[in-house]
């Protein structure tokens, strides 16, 4: 009875192990889809970010491939009841979740920072736009595409024209090759918000995963020192049947000739 119950706990831990490996590779894949999505957003608005500020989402994807790999080990190591490899999953997981938490907080610093960024950036091409083909395009699809216009609004092209025109693509409506109305929103309040709450998307998710990931770290620590003492107790529990099934041999306490140790050990017992 004893043994069926340590080999139903030693099943159990496996199968939370492995059970853990699959949440693991669900949040592998939840870092991939949120970094490859922010940075695809960034990438849109390229031109008004530096590139630094693509790192942390980068970051997160590398992080959520290489948790595939960690989730392997783990399963691996509940598969081949190895105690060892089990340990370093919880250590690899425990790194992960460190560089998580760093990609985190940089993005955090670097937020600090972003309106200073978009602000002379946005200024930098609005300032180009009479001469520069290329600023014209950019910041014509950005006020297509965000339904924006100018900086902080339509009265910043005054700076550009002075006749008081503005470009078509600051027209929210348009009839008969004619502007009827203007977008009033800058195009600053929109793209700050816009990356700023993508931001906070990465910062949240790096930082729940990275929590997740330390409670794992912790769980596969305990469950690798479960393991161990249930391979212990199983062991010990053979060999307790082994050396009680040999003790019923008739030993002959005068013959020497018996070189196997559990032999050895049955002759001293039956002289004592």
């Amino acid at each position: 009875m004893l043994l069926v119950n340590e080999g139903t706990g030693i099943r159990c831990i496996k199968f939370s192990i492995i059970f853990f490996s699959i949440i693991l590779v669900i949040t592998g894949m939840s870092l991939i889809i949120i970094g490859t999505t922010i940075n695809s957003i960034y990438e849109e608005f390229s031109t008004f970010l530096a590139t630094i500020f693509f790192s942390p989402a980068t970051i997160l994807v590398s992080v959520g491939f290489t948790i595939f790999g960690i989730a392997c080990l783990g399963c691996l190591g509940a598969i081949r009841e190895s105690s060892f490899m089990i340990m370093t999953f919880g250590t690899l997981l425990g790194m992960i979740s460190i560089l998580q938490l760093c990609a985190g907080l940089s993005n955090n610093i670097l937020m600090s920072t972003i309106d200073m960024e978009i602000v002379h950036n946005l200024n930098k091409t609005l300032f180009s736009y009479s001469k520069n083909k290329e600023s014209q395009v950019v910041f014509d699809n950005l006020q297509r595409e965000l339904h924006c216009c100018g900086l902080s609004g339509p009265r910043d092209w005054q700076l550009i024209y002075n006749n008081g025109n503005i470009p078509k693509s600051c027209c929210a409506f348009e009839e008969y090759d004619s502007c009827k109305s203007t977008f009033n929103i800058g195009c600053h309040f929109i793209l700050k918000t816009i990356v700023t709450e993508s931001s906070k998307i990465l910062t949240i998710s790096a930082f729940l995963l990275a929590f997740t990931q330390v409670f794992g770290m912790l769980f596969s620590f305990y469950l690798a020192k479960m393991l161990k003492a249930q391979k212990l107790a199983r062991e010990y529990r053979r060999w307790a049947i082994r050396s009680q099934l040999l003790n019923t041999v008739a030993y002959d306490p005068y013959c020497f000739d018996i070189k196997e140790p559990q032999y050895q050990l049955g002759k001293q017992q039956y002289l004592s």
